[in-house]
């Protein structure tokens, strides 16, 4: 058996947290750079975040959070309807 990529590994939860991070950070007119610096957050995390295959730390939620000026449970949440 061929075991995929970490890449086709996506929980709801994980992607649900990535849409409303890009959501968010783009709301707030920040590159994923500018949130890296921000937060200091790893770049790669971000980006793997947001495609819903990363992870993120209860840290990282919290530095994400503070740098986007909003509540974890806003991560959290079920995204708006895409139009």
């Amino acid at each position: 058996m061929v075991k995929g990529s970490a890449e086709d590994v996506r929980s709801p939860l994980a992607v649900k947290v990535g849409k409303n991070l890009k959501r968010l950070r783009e709301l707030a007119d920040l590159t994923q750079a500018d949130l890296h610096v921000l937060t200091s957050v790893g770049l790669s995390h971000i980006s793997r975040i947001e495609r819903g295959v990363g992870n993120p730390t209860l840290d990282m939620m919290e530095a994400l959070a503070i740098g986007l000026k909003c509540e974890i449970r806003d991560l959290l949440q079920d995204p708006p309807a895409e139009a």
